[in-house]
């Protein structure tokens, strides 16, 4: 049984929403009809529920819900969660799309090296790809391992590294900005410690 802080999270998820009246009256129409195949009686679903569900399947297109409902009824043997239908409906995982960026950024660097050579340098490409390139020890290790046996261990640490260069950005900045005021307070300390031995003579 749902508490009243639960229902009125289920609202607010619904009206931050944007979705067409007669998408979400068709989603909604789809995931009963679902609800209604798994067991005798159904699956019990709220209303709440079955707006939350319309509500984050809604950037999925017709027909990939179409495929996901009819996988779930011959696939499934239980009401499935919300990234069960995004997984039937073929949707990408997270950790696919960025591993195909990162190979993506690879070949870039590959590109980037062919087309202007080491003298080029790495300012031309995105920052997050020259972490990546720095990470792996600069773009002479790219133009060495070309032909090398180890170069696809090159492929991995870039991509590895190239994951990483956003939250390698947020924590240097952070660490600089602490470390700026740590060595800003030092100063003071020592100023004040220094006054303090003027006095004294």
């Amino acid at each position: 049984m749902e508490t009243a802080t639960e229902m009125e999270t289920d609202k607010l998820a619904c009206s931050q929403t944007e979705m067409p009246l007669d998408k979400e009256l068709w989603l909604v129409d789809q995931l009963t009809v679902l609800a209604e195949a798994f067991g005798e009686g159904g699956e019990k679903v709220s209303p709440q529920r079955l707006q939350i569900y319309a509500s984050d399947l809604a950037d999925l297109d017709q027909r990939q819900l179409e495929v996901a409902f009819r996988r779930a009824r011959t696939e499934l043997k239980f009401f499935p969660k919300i990234s069960e239908l995004r997984d039937l409906a073929g949707v990408a995982k997270q950790e696919e799309c960025n591993a195909v960026e990162a190979y993506a950024a690879f070949q870039s660097v590959i590109r980037h090296l062919e087309r202007n050579g080491i003298e080029a340098g790495v300012r031309s490409l995105t920052r997050r790809v020259q972490y990546a390139v720095r990470h792996c020890g600069g773009l002479a290790t790219f133009n060495h391992r070309l032909e090398d046996k180890t170069f696809p261990f090159l492929q991995r640490d870039f991509c590895e590294a190239y994951g990483k260069a956003p939250v390698a950005e947020m924590t240097a900045a952070q660490l600089s900005s602490r470390l700026g005021h740590k060595q800003l307070a030092d100063s003071r300390s020592y100023a004040l410690a220094g006054d303090r031995v003027t006095r004294k003579r």
